[in-house]
C-alpha cells in the first residue's frame, strides 16, 4: 500500500482569465514563482505558496492557504516556464483556499495529478502519474492518499483545464527608464586659466530603452548633463547593458548596469584676464557603472534607485578658442583637460512592457 502526503495546493489560475465581480486580474513574474490570479486586495508573490514544496518528490501537493482576497482561477508555471498547475480558489473571507478540481505537472511538462478540493480540503479520488507517465489512483483519507483503485475526476476536465493553461505567462520583454542624477565631482571640461576652473555636474536626465533577454537586459541609453557653472552643458549617447540579480522580493527588482558611449561637451570659455568668450566644442568618451533596485506600483510601473559613478579618464587635449565680445582677439591654443568622474544616485521611474 502507498500512502503520499497531501497538504493542500502548491500552485495556481488562468491564462485569459475572466475574474469574479469585484477583482481584477494580476500577472507576477519572478525568476523562481510565477502566476497568474484574481484579486480584491494588495496580495503578492510574497504570499504565495513556495512552488513545488512537497510535489515534485513525494507527488503531493504543498499548502497553500493565502491571504484573504484572492477569488478565482489560478495559474503558476515552473520556472521553466512549463505550467505547474490550474485550478480556482475560493475567498472564505479569513483566507483564499483552493477549491473545485485541480491540474498539476511535472517541471517536464507531463501530467502529474487530478484531483478536488472543497473549501481547501482534498477530498476523493486523485489520478497520479510519475516522471515516465505510469498512472495510478488514490483515494484521500485523513488528509492523505492510500493508493486504491477508484475513479477520479474526469479526464475531460483535465482535457479542458490543459487547453486554457498551456500558455506561456506573461514577462517583461522591454522597460523604458526616465531618470535624475543628482551628485559630486567633475563636469568633464576643466582650464586652470578659466574664469570657472573646474566646473562641477550640477545634475542630469537620461532616458533608456531596453529589451529583456532573460537576466540580461540590452538597449541604448540618451542624457543631458549641466553644470552648477553657467555655459556649460553636454549630451550622452551610449548601450546600456544590465544584468537581472536575485531579489528577496517579488515586487523588487535588483540589477547591476553598464554604460558605454559618447559624450558631447560645450564649454563657454571666459578668462579673467582677457576680454570675451568662446563656446567650444568637445567629444569624449562617457561610461557609467549603476547598481539600481526598482520597486513595483503596478504591473507596468516601477520606482528607481540607484547609486551611480559615471565619467572616462582624463586627457588632455588643444583647443583653438577666439575670444571675442564687439571685436574678435586673434585665436590662441589653450590646453584644456576632459573627463573625470561624477557620482551619486539615480531615481526615476520604469515603464515595464
Amino acid at each position: 500500500m502507498k500512502w503520499v502526503v497531501v497538504l493542500a495546493c502548491s500552485a495556481c489560475a488562468t491564462v485569459n482569465t475572466v475574474c469574479p465581480t469585484g477583482t481584477r486580474l494580476v500577472s507576477e513574474g519572478h525568476p523562481i514563482k510565477h502566476a497568474q490570479y484574481c484579486t480584491s486586495q494588495a496580495t503578492t508573490m510574497a504570499n504565495l505558496p513556495t512552488p513545488g514544496r512537497g510535489f515534485e518528490g513525494a507527488l503531493g501537493i504543498a499548502n497553500a492557504t493565502m491571504t484573504s482576497g484572492v477569488e478565482g482561477p489560478f495559474t503558476r508555471w515552473h520556472s521553466n516556464g512549463k505550467v505547474a498547475a490550474h485550478g480556482t480558489y475560493v475567498d472564505l473571507g479569513s483566507r483564499s483556499v483552493p477549491d473545485g478540481i485541480w491540474a498539476f505537472w511535472h517541471p517536464s511538462g507531463a501530467r502529474a495529478m487530478l484531483g478536488r478540493f472543497r473549501e481547501g480540503a482534498p477530498i476523493g479520488c486523485f489520478a497520479q502519474w510519475d516522471e515516465h507517465g505510469a498512472p495510478s489512483t488514490g483515494i484521500v483519507e485523513h488528509g492523505l492518499l492510500r493508493e486504491a483503485a477508484c475513479v477520479p475526476p474526469s479526464m475531460s476536465a483535465f482535457d479542458a483545464i490543459e487547453k486554457r493553461a498551456t500558455a506561456t505567462p506573461t514577462v517583461p520583454r522591454a522597460d523604458l527608464t526616465f531618470a535624475a542624477f543628482a551628485g559630486g565631482g567633475s563636469f568633464g571640461a576643466r582650464n586652470a586659466d578659466q574664469y570657472y576652473p573646474s566646473p562641477s555636474l550640477l545634475g542630469a536626465l537620461g532616458v533608456t530603452a531596453r529589451a529583456r533577454l532573460g537576466p540580461l537586459r540590452v538597449g541604448p541609453t540618451a542624457g543631458y548633463r549641466l553644470s552648477g557653472t553657467s555655459g556649460y552643458r553636454s549630451t550622452t549617447a551610449g548601450m546600456n547593458i544590465a544584468l537581472g540579480l536575485a531579489s528577496p522580493h517579488p515586487q523588487l527588482d535588483l540589477e547591476i548596469a553598464l554604460e558605454v558611449g559618447a559624450q558631447r561637451i560645450s564649454a563657454t570659455a571666459v578668462r579673467a584676464t582677457r576680454p570675451g568668450a568662446d563656446l567650444l566644442l568637445f567629444w569624449t568618451p562617457a561610461g557609467a557603472a549603476e547598481l539600481g533596485a526598482a520597486w513595483r506600483l503596478s504591473d507596468t510601473i516601477e520606482a528607481r534607485l540607484a547609486l551611480r559613478v559615471d565619467g572616462s579618464p582624463a586627457h588632455d587635449v588643444d583647443a583653438k578658442v577666439m575670444y571675442c565680445t564687439a571685436r574678435c582677439e586673434p585665436t590662441v591654443t589653450e590646453t584644456w583637460q576632459l573627463g573625470g568622474f561624477t557620482y551619486g544616485a539615480s531615481f526615476g521611474f520604469r515603464f515595464v512592457l
